[in-house]
């Protein structure tokens, strides 16, 4: 009995060749490390001020020291709105202490040796700095937005502006837009009545 030899070349899979292996999908973004694996959302630093630090105060020396350090390019979040009028600043605080630099491959080392008179450092916990993801970034903005529209005036209520013109005076609202978030005031001022749109981030309430 004869017995049939068998082609083994077609047993064996073609196999792809070590040298061209690669450990890494060739899509992949650069930055899979810096991203959350289940929601591919970037990590950000979480970044610790000093004991010292007021924010509202010295919320410039931090934006320029973060550019200049880190590059124009660097993408930041500090927890508060400032509205600018005529030179000087109203600001809204959502809290104090902390502020965020999102993480990449290009910045990784000098985020986590940022230090200056006002960042202590990146915040410890464990074995190793925290961070938060962009989602929690887009829900602080978020109540950052409601805490600004908590603070829409309403009619006939007594303000006074923080800076500006009419910094102290006190003046009633008459009316408020509230998509533009502007609150149109009366104020008695030299014997004479003059009305004023003032953005509510200018505005606090008096205790008539």
């Amino acid at each position: 009995m004869r017995v049939k030899s068998r082609d083994k070349s077609k047993d064996v899979k073609k196999q792809t060749p070590i040298s061209k292996r690669t450990s890494t999908p060739p899509c992949m973004d650069i930055n899979y490390k810096y991203k959350d694996k289940e929601t591919n959302k970037y990590k950000w630093a979480i970044m610790e001020l000093r004991d010292t630090t007021d924010l509202e105060e010295s919320f410039e020396i931090i934006e320029r020291s973060i550019i200049n350090l880190l590059g124009s390019d660097t993408h930041y979040f500090i927890p508060i709105y400032r509205e600018p009028i005529k030179g000087e600043y109203a600001s809204v605080l959502l809290f104090e202490g902390y502020i965020f630099i999102r993480l990449d491959s290009k910045k990784e080392d000098s985020i986590y040796k940022f230090k200056t008179e006002h960042i202590k450092g990146p915040l410890m916990l464990g074995k190793g700095p925290s961070y938060v993801l962009s989602k929690d970034i887009n829900d602080f903005k978020t109540k950052l937005k409601g805490v600004i529209r908590k603070m829409i005036p309403k009619k006939g209520t007594l303000v006074t502006p923080r800076v500006g013109t009419f910094n102290n005076l006190k003046g009633k609202v008459l009316e408020v837009d509230r998509t533009k978030l502007i609150a149109y005031v009366e104020f008695e001022r030299s014997t004479r009545i003059v009305e004023a749109p003032i953005n509510i981030v200018n505005l606090r309430k008096v205790e008539e």
